[in-house]
């Protein structure tokens, strides 16, 4: 009883898919191909060709297992036949197209303000996506805009100057030779301001060309090696780069042998460049790179989208202001080295037990070549054997930047004073050096002058609670300088604020040996050295003796507060 049922089952399923007709196919629309721009150009129908003058909004169609497909029409097939060479034929029913930087007014209608970047979802095996655009009303002409074979980095196409009340659409060509359209977009602008054509001049490269005004120029490479400049359009694409000009600090030759290694399959082209032979290689419709001689080193000029008009305007507008073969006004020296400095700031040259002490560690670019990834290390140098502060030793502090010719940067350290007694403070900086690009590249690094400090217990207590000379007048100003002569100090006293900050000068023609409270400083003839801490850091209120090996010093009477 079981196998009747099972068997009824079965025919019942024959019987139904073979009563079952295929669907219908839609003819192909049929299509030229539509001529390069520029070129005069013969089109059968398409999708516009239904277009009115005020076509009516539409949402865009939604793929269905019905809906028909441009695809050709096949016919029927043979009873038994292997479909699997029709479902690799298979392409989709339609294709998606969207737009940057617009505003939808709903439907197929799009608002737009400047330039467009227009993109296209197509699924499938596409061999290149085209295009087109057309004035709006009925039996106007298609115009094909632009055409890409390089679906790596997504189907696309940069509108540059969008005209309004155009219509736009694109249509994608896969293997099997099937043109699938997108929906027709209506497009609506405002009123741009016209382009016009700005100069650019680069008086230390000594080069001219024209650009777009709606264009940017960023100089920020101009700092570094390869003194790059880039130009870019309104809204742009990220990581693409417009138009670029920038050195490369080898050869033609140079460059030739090495783009046979690294771009076997990109044979080099020699043009004509601006009155001089240049080398030029072409990856891809969009990408290119040309290289020119210039007085010292090479010119590099590259495009993400060499089809831009605007880039092949600022191509053919560039000019040397010097001609190649004669001495340029001031050449740039060739970079060989680098030179560079470390300074330590501390932000007292004393501090009592207990308190803390930020020293700031400065490295200055002095040279010609940026310095990048710099590692700043700080060491505290204790004669007593006795760690000065916590930590004894910093971590080291490494910047993930580069400073430029010219710049500084720095990096602060904070301490906590842990002993008393005194010592110093010493920074190194190790940085990475590239000369020219890519060049070599090394690691350098530069040291610092040790810088005395001190760790105290408490103020200084004076001397006396009064002055020992007749006559103590009170100093003007933020400094107050004293003169160690051989006999009498001048002046012999000298009354001082709790802010005041002292200078000492030797006048005498030997070396004396200076000292109050923890500092200690060696001074030659004619030497000055400046304390630069305030007087009610370090010493407590009452008169204090400025005390020297040879001669007398002066007593210092700081009033209380």
């Amino acid at each position: 009883m079981k196998k009747t049922i099972y068997l009824w089952l079965f025919w019942m399923f024959v019987c139904v898919a073979c009563s079952t007709p295929p669907a219908p196919i839609a003819p192909t629309i049929p299509i030229e191909t539509a001529a390069p721009i520029g070129r005069a150009q013969t089109r059968m129908p398409s999708p516009l060709s239904t277009i009115t003058a005020t076509p009516t909004p539409t949402a865009t169609p939604i793929p269905s297992a019905n809906a028909p497909t441009n695809a050709t029409a096949a016919p029927p097939q043979a009873a038994g036949h292997n479909r699997l060479a029709d479902l690799n034929a298979l392409v989709p029913n339609s294709i998606s197209l969207a737009l940057s930087a617009a505003q939808w007014l709903g439907g197929s209608y799009y608002q737009l303000s400047g330039p467009t970047q227009a993109s296209v979802f197509a699924p499938g095996a596409v061999v290149r996506v085209e295009f087109f655009t057309a004035p709006t009303g009925t039996g106007a002409t298609p115009q094909l805009e632009f055409v890409d074979t390089n679906g790596y980095d997504g189907w696309s196409w940069y509108w540059q100057t969008p005209r309004g009340g155009s219509h736009l659409w694109a249509e994608a060509v896969y293997t099997n030779g099937a043109r699938i359209s997108s929906p027709v977009l209506l497009i609506l602008t405002n009123n741009l301001p016209p382009v016009t054509w700005l100069n650019y001049n680069n008086s230390t490269l000594q080069y001219f060309l024209e650009y777009p005004s709606n264009w940017t120029v960023d100089e920020a490479g101009m700092s570094q090696a390869n003194k790059e400049v880039l130009f870019s359009p309104p809204n742009p694409e990220p990581f693409l780069a417009y138009f670029s000009i920038s050195l490369d600090s080898r050869t033609l030759e140079q460059i030739r042998q090495a783009y046979a290694q690294q771009f076997p399959n990109v044979l080099p082209e020699w043009i004509d460049f601006a009155g001089q032979r240049a080398l030029q290689y072409r990856f891809s419709d969009q990408r290119f790179e040309i290289f020119a001689p210039l007085y010292f080193g090479t010119f590099r000029f590259a495009s993400d989208r060499a089809t831009l008009p605007e880039v092949q305007h600022m191509l053919s507008s560039f000019r040397y202001i010097v001609p190649i073969g004669t001495v340029p006004p001031s050449p740039t020296p060739t970079c060989e080295t680098h030179t560079a400095a470390v300074q330590v700031q501390p932000s007292a040259p004393g501090v009592q037990l207990g308190q803390q002490l930020v020293v700031q560690v400065t490295l200055l670019n002095q040279g010609c070549v940026a310095l990048g990834l710099p590692k700043y290390t700080l060491r505290i140098h204790a004669p007593q054997g006795q760690p000065l502060f916590n930590p004894p030793q910093p971590e080291s502090v490494t910047r993930s930047l580069a400073v430029a010719p010219g710049q500084s940067d720095s990096v602060d350290f904070v301490l906590q004073a842990a002993q008393i007694g005194s010592g110093a403070l010493q920074a190194d900086v190790s940085f990475e050096v590239h000369i020219g690009y890519p060049g070599p590249a090394y690691w350098g690094y530069a040291t610092s002058m040790p810088v005395n400090i001190a760790v105290t217990s408490s103020l200084k207590p004076p001397d006396s609670d009064q002055p020992a000379s007749g006559i103590c007048d009170p100093a003007p100003g933020d400094v107050v300088t004293v003169n160690i002569s051989a006999d009498v100090p001048s002046p012999r006293c000298v009354k001082v604020a709790g802010h005041q900050r002292l200078q000492v000068v030797n006048t005498t023609d030997v070396s004396v040996q200076v000292q109050l409270a923890q500092f200690n400083v060696q001074l030659q003839p004619g030497q000055a050295h400046f304390f630069d801490a305030s007087f009610a850091s370090y010493l407590a209120p009452g008169v204090h003796w400025l005390r020297v090996t040879s001669g007398s010093g002066p007593e210092i009477w700081l009033e209380g507060n």
